[in-house]
């Protein structure tokens, strides 16, 4: 048998499989095989003798070279699609694809999960990927279902590092990273967070790396249930996010800043110690420091900012929040550099998704956009209080 023959019958079989619809039936050219003809004389007759076996069954059709029957081949013509996919011992793609369809239990599954199986279903009878995800590694469909359902059943306030949700979920430690590019994508479109990361996705969900305390500092209470602490300690102190409940105001905030890096928020609480709230989102922030923040906003009345880097991601951690606050306006902090690296043709085109944002910090990204430099970490600018004279 010849395995370049047998490459040339499988290729045969998925043109024909992933374009059902065509007029013809698929065919290969002579052109479109690379090696032949086959200069090897044993090999020639292999190659030949193998698409031989299948014509002999009425797989296929042989187009001889003329003057060169059984020496040299014009084309490969499919006859019988069923035939071919049993002579090669595949099981036809449409059977594979109906077979993992139908062992999928839709019992528990969101309605627009069920939309988008038939989506990924209706890509790969095309031979395409989805999502990140294709015929080969379907074997991955019942752990994407298992982390869906679990994600749409988490708690909204409860936040679960990588191995805890993998272990308790999934029964390993690790299985989450295998699949988690395919949740990314598939929450990417249903959150409408097109361009985002893989890591802020998960984040939205509430997946982090490892849970971190929140960091904050300033004049209110927070209490949750029976528990209440201050957050009036110089220069910060942790909690746990199930402590991020109710806010009371201890006496009136100058501002709420949010800080998008760990070092720079420390520069920030050790060297300027006023009545501002200044709170640590640690990149991307999760939903429980969201809906807090959405909520300390709605319980002051006071100027709101955020100091980050001023890439893109930087400016689309600030239109997070402002979409937690629609009715105030999160002003740009120390984010409108004179100079800075220059912005790369991607991140101009990541720049104009991130808009709008609101208007003035729009103004900014729009002056950052003319000018083509700007692109600078925050951790590289002194910090300095957003309300100081």
């Amino acid at each position: 048998m010849s395995d370049m023959a047998g490459q040339q019958l499988l290729k045969l079989l998925r043109l024909q499989e992933t374009y059902p619809d065509r007029k013809r039936l698929a065919s290969i050219p002579v052109s479109r095989i690379n090696g032949y003809p086959i200069e090897h004389a044993e090999n020639s007759l292999a190659f030949h003798e193998h698409l031989k076996l299948a014509s002999n069954i009425g797989a296929i059709i042989i187009r001889w070279r003329k003057h060169y029957e059984g020496i040299e081949i014009q084309a490969i013509d499919l006859k019988d699609v069923d035939k071919l996919a049993k002579f090669l011992g595949k099981v036809p793609l449409k059977e594979r694809i109906n077979k993992i369809s139908e062992s999928i239990d839709y019992m528990d599954c969101p309605d627009w999960l069920k939309a988008v199986f038939t989506k990924i279903f209706e890509q790969w009878q095309r031979g395409k990927s989805c999502y990140g995800l294709n015929l080969e590694n379907s074997d991955t469909l019942p752990d994407i279902i298992k982390s869906i359902v679990a994600i749409e059943s988490l708690p909204v306030n409860t936040s679960l590092d990588y191995r805890q949700f993998s272990i308790r979920y999934l029964g390993n430690t690790k299985r989450l990273k295998d699949i988690s590019g395919a949740l990314a994508s598939l929450y990417r479109e249903q959150l409408g967070m097109e361009g985002i990361s893989e890591r802020d996705v998960l984040l939205q969900l509430n997946l982090v790396p490892l849970e971190q305390p929140v960091l904050i500092r300033g004049p209110i209470k927070l209490s949750s249930g029976t528990q209440s602490i201050s957050c009036d300690y110089i220069p910060y102190i942790g909690l746990s996010e199930q402590l991020l409940g109710d806010v009371h105001i201890l006496r009136p905030p100058a501002y709420v800043l949010t800080i998008e890096n760990l070092s720079s928020f420390l520069e920030y609480v050790n060297q300027i110690q006023d009545d501002g709230i200044v709170i640590y989102t640690a990149g991307y922030p999760v939903r429980a420091l969201q809906r807090f923040y959405k909520k300390l906003a709605e319980t002051t009345v006071t100027p709101l900012y955020h100091w980050g880097d001023t890439d893109p991601h930087g400016f689309l951690i600030l239109k997070t929040l402002q979409n937690n606050v629609p009715n105030n306006i999160i002003h740009s902090h120390l984010m409108n550099p004179d100079k800075g690296e220059i912005y790369s043709a991607a991140q101009m085109s990541q720049l104009a998704k991130v808009l709008p944002i609101n208007k003035e910090v729009d103004k900014v990204i729009s002056c950052l956009m003319k000018q083509g430099e700007g692109c600078i970490e925050q951790e590289s600018v002194r910090a300095v209080s957003p309300v100081c004279k």
